[in-house]
């Protein structure tokens, strides 16, 4: 059996599964009955550890001085105690945002604030400056106060170095600051990024400056009276259409705070470090989601955070987030859920990952209405996690409602749990097939939200993209560019291309050479319309169509999405029939070739909207591309799959290790898997035959 890394259990062998307690309201700090109730339903339905939410209020850095524990700590630490009695461990979630509050009117307690970043207006912007020393010195003395009198219960992993799991750094959220420390440390970056020129800064935000120090406030950043602890103004749609001097300032301000993000990483790691070295530095990265942020929400969208996963993970023990079975549509979406999990494996790649999953009902959709939490917990186990952090109970939003949730959830949570307690260490042990590749598409993610509907529609088409990959039994894994660039990608065979729509507004030269050279060598690439990361890579170019189905020869396909073009210089696999046009064509670059396709097929294949027939009409069959099963694509998909291979179909995920696959059945139907090479060892639920219940998950030993 292979294996890269040892995977992270508890000393007792068993994997962490944890639930997030956010215990920082009434009744909660009071009533003690109920929160030895909650601690006893908490290990009935298989959780082995908490997670408290450790705000840095006064009262907890008076208790690290020995005085006595106010309400609030000292319920933190009857629930320790309740957990310890029923054999669970606790974690801390040492959570900072201005000391940290979201909900600062829920206590009277002063928050523990470190240096505080200052809006244009001169006032604070009510958070700390991420770069400052005092600020960093804060989290530091909190996290030791805790680790420190709390050092008892709490949990570890069996392993060599880091070893007791730390939640810090929560849900960052970076914002400048207009006073003159700030503004300095904002200008000297401004000015190297140009080069000195200021006549390239004015030439793009429409300025007339004479000189860096002459910028306003409102010259350099984007609406700054609109900026928020939390969230910002963004650029409107024409902006991106027109390439506007707003837009400019935004992919400035989106660079300058994505790398002071890095930076803020790089730092306190190495404090952590200092302070205890046996820290394993564990951060709930976003709270609700990475790519798939609940839609319509300014306060939890990640674009306007400007926060790579991939390139803070190196700075960590494990990058993890908490992630939802939400799609951009705003519909519950398990194929989602499996999306946020390849890029928490990925942005972890090499060594173990915990996965974060919110549980619970949620206020943008009923999640759990459709999809199981047992299967949401076997999703997670088809990536190959090592132990999951799930959220939440006892929490004063739709984040911390378990406690809520009827009997039937509950049990689903129960049995999700039991079994994943014995199928994590399984397959956290094996190597996870490398088979085919979905591009993460950074720069979208950095400079367009989802408050945009065209950020929504972008999302969506790699969404759909991930639903054709594992529809077709193929393992995906969401690779960043950094991973293309490095070579990281060789062990792949095919790679897709997601929409990038602001790849044009931040190239990589070196990107493109990569992915060029990899392709040379025998990759296999499929791509869209207007992906500027195609045509510069490897010279393809596209012409304006006219919209039309596509004729595949025997039915017509109704493609989706945003726009349709043409490629007149490719081999053709399929043709617009109205104009001739090539809808799909081929390209042999090297040793590989490349398909590029006139239509968001993602898209296309991921939405819930109705796609029009354009002009055909009876006595013609058409079909949309989720339900066309000989379609050029699938059949190319299919050169990729081992021979032999089990395919559960649409809506059937599997996660293939090298000697054990994990099934998990999205349908609303049973699956029967007789014909899958290997027994069942492992069922959540066992009814006596190869059947798979809807909404359920299983493993089996090949």
């Amino acid at each position: 059996m292979k294996t890269s890394c040892p995977p992270l259990l508890l000393p007792s062998g068993k994997p962490l599964l944890q639930l997030w307690f956010g215990n920082f309201f009434e009744p909660w700090l009071s009533n003690r009955p109920r929160v030895a109730a909650a601690m006893k339903e908490i290990a009935e339905m298989g959780f082995n550890s908490i997670n408290l939410d450790s705000k840095p209020w006064e009262d907890f850095f008076a208790r690290y001085a020995g005085e006595p524990a106010s309400n609030y700590v000292g319920m933190q630490e009857f629930m320790m105690e309740q957990a310890h009695a029923l054999g669970m461990g606790h974690s801390f979630l040492a959570v900072y945002l201005n000391g940290d509050n979201l909900f600062p009117d829920l206590r009277d307690v002063p928050a523990v604030r470190g240096e505080e970043a200052i809006g244009a207006d001169g006032k604070s912007l009510e958070t700390y400056k991420y770069w400052s020393d005092k600020a960093q010195a804060t989290m530091l003395d909190h996290v030791k106060g805790l680790t420190t009198l709390y050092r008892d219960g709490h949990i570890r992993f069996d392993r060599q170095g880091p070893a007791l799991p730390i939640h810090t750094m929560f849900d960052p959220a970076l914002k400048p600051s207009f006073d003159q420390e700030g503004r300095t440390r904002y200008m000297t970056w401004l000015e190297d990024r140009y080069g000195g020129d200021i006549a390239a800064v004015n030439a793009r935000y429409g300025t007339r400056a004479g000189s860096f120090d002459e910028l306003r406030p409102q010259d350099y950043w984007l609406k700054p009276d609109e900026l928020h602890y939390v969230t910002c103004a963004w650029p409107e749609p024409e902006d991106y259409e027109r390439a506007t001097p707003d837009l400019y300032k935004w992919i400035d301000n989106q660079t300058w705070i994505a790398a002071e993000v890095v930076a803020f990483f790089g730092a306190m790691h190495a404090k952590y470090r200092a302070l205890d070295p046996e820290l394993f530095l564990f951060p709930v990265l976003a709270q609700w989601g990475m790519f798939f942020t609940p839609p319509g929400n300014r306060w939890w969208d990640m674009a306007t955070r400007a926060l790579d996963p991939y390139r803070v993970a190196p700075h960590l023990d494990a990058a993890m987030f908490i992630a939802s079975p939400i799609n951009p549509e705003n519909d519950p979406d398990a194929a989602a859920l499996s999306a946020e999990f390849s890029i928490m494996r990925n942005a972890n790649l090499g060594r173990p990952f915990i996965a974060g999953l919110f549980l619970g009902r949620h206020v943008h959709a009923d999640l759990y209405r459709t999809v199981s939490p047992a299967e949401a917990l076997g999703t997670a186990a088809a990536h190959g996690a090592s132990g999951i952090t799930s959220y939440g109970y006892g929490g004063a939003d739709d984040g911390g409602v378990i406690q809520h949730l009827d009997k039937g959830f509950k049990e689903s949570v129960a049995i999700g749990n039991r079994w994943a307690e014995k199928v994590l260490p399984l397959v956290s042990s094996r190597r996870r097939l490398r088979e085919a590749v979905l591009l993460f598409p950074r720069a979208s993610h950095q400079l367009e939200t989802m408050m945009n509907p065209q950020g929504c529609q972008h999302r969506m088409d790699l969404l759909g993209w991930y639903r054709q990959l594992t529809d077709t039994g193929l393992n995906v894994d969401i690779l960043h560019p950094d991973q293309i660039t490095d070579g990281t990608v060789a062990d792949w065979s095919v790679l897709v291309l997601p929409t990038d729509s602001c790849y044009r507004f931040a190239p990589d030269p070196a990107l493109e050479e990569a992915l060029g050279q990899w392709v040379r060598n025998g990759g296999v690439c499929l791509h869209g319309p207007d992906n500027a990361l195609a045509a510069a890579a490897f010279g393809i170019t596209q012409a304006p169509a006219e919209r039309d189905c596509l004729d595949l020869g025997h039915r017509l396909l109704v493609p989706n999405g945003w726009t349709t073009c043409a490629y007149p210089d490719t081999e053709p696999l399929a043709i617009f029939p109205r104009s001739g046009a090539i809808g799909i064509g081929l390209t042999t670059y090297g040793k590989g070739r490349v398909l590029s396709i006139g239509y968001a097929h993602g898209f296309s294949y991921g939405t819930r909207l109705k796609a029009v027939p354009y002009g055909y009409h009876s006595g013609v069959e058409t079909v949309t591309a989720q339900l066309c099963h000989n379609h050029p694509i699938t059949r190319e998909l299919r050169n990729h799959q081992p021979p032999g291979r089990w395919i559960g179909g649409l809506g059937i995920e599997t996660g293939w290790f090298e000697d054990s696959v994990v099934v998990v059945n999205h349908r609303s139907v049973p699956l029967d898997t007789s014909l899958v090479a290997g027994s069942g060892t492992h069922w959540q639920y066992d009814v006596g035959k190869p059947l798979l219940l809807p909404h359920a998950a299983v493993y089996f030993t090949c």
